[in-house]
């Protein structure tokens, strides 16, 4: 099946001097609106920035046919520095540890989103969580200690998105900590959002960097960032059948260890970001009556998780050639058992640039090593001026019903995206 859209980015710039050393900015973007649905989402963002302190608020509005407005956080941070080696930061906001390119390991307090890198292409993300943190930082080697009071709202695949539009969602739609109740004659969402729960998770790391190597070690203790769904299934409302069916997902409270280690040598990149972990909750696919209906059961489990990869920036203009491999292992491994979205996976990135940079390309792949479905995105750009650019995107997936790709759509799809960033 063939489906084409249109996406259009506007963005402005603009900021003002209030003191010497302080140049507050303020942006204003519509990250994405696509024609087909009339959904749009607006971003804005101010940041002001001096010597000894930053703030940044950045919220994000969705706004779809129905006119209601949903927000959600990019950013709310206040950062201190002070002593020259000493930094605070407090607030909402995103913390990427690992040196992986794509899918690191000890992003404990945020993970990484496959599905807004598929979109965004080669800019690797992670989701915003309530956060306070102290880092020290010397000339080779930084420690600090991280604090996550509260479990935030964030959702692991968009439902809005305009790649993955509402109709193509299954039963077996994995989610994040958003609930989706499905009816199961049309598959319409209706997405409620939940209250945030206290749970508080803890970090410390360590790490060092001499020369190309960079090496960190991570100890974790508190909230499991990995996703896994479960479902619960309410006995027919209606004599035609109808069922509601709550898509929800799993947390559990685990301990993790993990390391991060990254090589340069000259043009090529090396990295393994690792983890050990105990009581991660998963879901199985034994059924037991709750109190509401019919509920999936759960166990923990204990494992390890391995990403490595390699970059070579190509003798071509922008040239980037990178392969990065993520698997996980479990213990006591039973037949029946879900595990967490995207957990076995393994990506691969061409990109570049030809005619004096007036056009830019990417080839990005992604196969799931638990049932080899594919999905495969190209991109071609042209920019223009400093900060615009008219893009062409053609994202293809392959998988059956109820694989790891292949789920949203049920069938093999390609859909194509003209976006114009003015």
């Amino acid at each position: 099946m063939l489906q084409v859209g249109a996406l259009i980015v506007f963005s402005t710039d603009f900021g003002w001097s209030a003191l010497a050393d302080s140049i507050p900015e303020t942006r204003t973007e519509i990250d994405w609106f696509d024609l087909l649905s009339g959904t749009a989402v607006l971003s804005p963002r101010i940041s002001l920035d001096s010597s000894v302190s930053s703030f940044v608020a950045a919220p994000r509005i969705r706004m779809g046919n129905a006119l209601v407005p949903y927000f959600d956080l990019d950013e709310l941070s206040l950062a201190i520095r002070a002593l020259g080696i000493l930094e605070m930061k407090f607030g909402v906001f995103r913390h990427q540890p690992g040196t992986a390119l794509f899918f690191s390991n000890v992003e404990y307090f945020s993970h990484s989103d496959p599905l807004r890198l598929m979109e965004e292409g080669l800019q690797a993300t992670v989701s915003p969580n309530a956060l306070a943190s102290i880092q020290v930082l010397g000339d080779r080697w930084y420690a600090g200690f991280l604090v996550a009071p509260l479990v935030m709202n964030d959702s692991l695949v968009p439902t809005d998105s305009p790649w993955f539009p509402r109709k193509d969602i299954r039963a077996s739609y994995k989610v994040g900590s958003y609930t989706f109740r499905l009816n199961n004659l049309a598959w319409e969402t209706q997405p409620a959002i939940l209250e945030p729960e206290i749970d508080i998770s803890y970090s410390g790391e360590a790490g060092f960097s001499a020369g190309g190597f960079d090496g960190s070690l991570i100890l974790f203790d508190g909230r499991d960032r990995s996703y896994c769904v479960t479902s619960l299934i309410t006995m027919p409302a209606s004599p035609w059948g109808v069922y509601d069916i709550t898509l929800a997902p799993v947390y559990g409270h685990s301990r993790q260890v993990g390391t991060a280690l990254s090589m340069q040598l000259d043009v090529l990149r090396f990295w393994i970001d690792s983890s050990a972990f105990w009581d991660k909750t998963i879901a199985t696919k034994e059924l037991y009556n709750a109190s509401t209906g019919w509920e999936t059961a759960t166990r923990t489990i204990h494992g390890i998780s391995l990403t490595g990869g390699f970059s070579w920036n190509l003798p071509i203009p922008d040239g980037l050639f990178a392969v990065e491999t993520r698997y996980s292992l479990y213990a006591d491994n039973e037949t029946g058992d879900t595990y967490p979205f995207l957990d076995r996976i393994a990506t691969a990135v061409l990109s570049g640039s030809f005619l004096d940079q007036a056009f830019n390309y990417s080839l990005l792949s992604f196969v799931s090593l638990s049932d080899y479905s594919l999905c495969i995105i190209s991109s071609i750009s042209m920019p223009f001026g400093a900060d615009h650019q008219v893009s062409f995107t053609v994202p293809l997936f392959i998988g059956q019903s109820d694989t790891d790709f292949g789920q949203y759509s049920g069938q093999n799809r390609m859909k194509i995206n003209l976006v114009f960033q003015l």
